[in-house]
């Protein structure tokens, strides 16, 4: 096809183009996926963009986006002491979210013989949440690694699947008490 453009016409010639029939579409390949985050902290809440783009040897490549939101962090306690067998529970209202980041830091007594576990227990309604034990048998939960006198962060995602979260904070170790620096939350719309 060819195009003469002028100050007051446009004329478009087209040639006669009959392109070879395009064999049946029959998957589509994953071929790379990448993460962009804003690098503005001063944002609220910080645009994130995922790109997916996928395509075969036989047809072009196609782009799709999906754009999210990410909320600052929450800090919900520091310095925390965590007693032995004991537990501590935040609530997260999480309508309008998808996923939810928990970012805890803790250090472990010298003397502990076991480590922490951070659960996430769903409720519809804000007064019945998931019981710990079944939100276990369903492996909503994380187990941080342990050394007596050790310090550990990590960052645990989790869907959403109701209106509300509780993150519940247990230490297994019955009579040693572990300190959480911090416990943070994200939450990624």
């Amino acid at each position: 096809m060819t195009c003469v453009s002028g100050q007051d016409k446009f004329e478009t010639k087209a040639a006669a183009y009959n392109p070879p029939p395009s064999p049946p579409i029959k998957h589509l390949v994953p071929v790379r996926i990448a993460l962009l985050y804003a690098q503005d902290r001063d944002s609220f809440p910080r645009p994130v963009c995922a790109e997916y783009i996928v395509g075969n040897c036989n047809i072009p490549v196609v782009r799709a986006y999906r754009y999210s939101w990410m909320t600052d962090p929450t800090n919900h306690l520091s310095n925390y002491t965590l007693p032995g067998g004991g537990s501590v529970t935040i609530d997260v209202d999480l309508a309008q979210y998808y996923m939810v980041a928990v970012v805890v830091d803790v250090t472990y007594g010298a003397s502990a013989t076991a480590g922490i576990r951070v659960r996430m227990l769903y409720s519809d309604n804000q007064y019945n949440y998931d019981s710990p034990e079944e939100a276990d048998n369903m492996g909503r939960y994380y187990d941080l690694t342990f050394a007596p006198g050790a310090n550990r962060r990590a960052t645990i995602t989790f869907p959403v699947l109701a209106l509300w979260g509780r993150v519940m904070i247990s230490n297994k170790d019955p009579s040693n008490a572990h300190t959480l620096n911090s416990v943070d939350t994200y939450l990624i719309a």
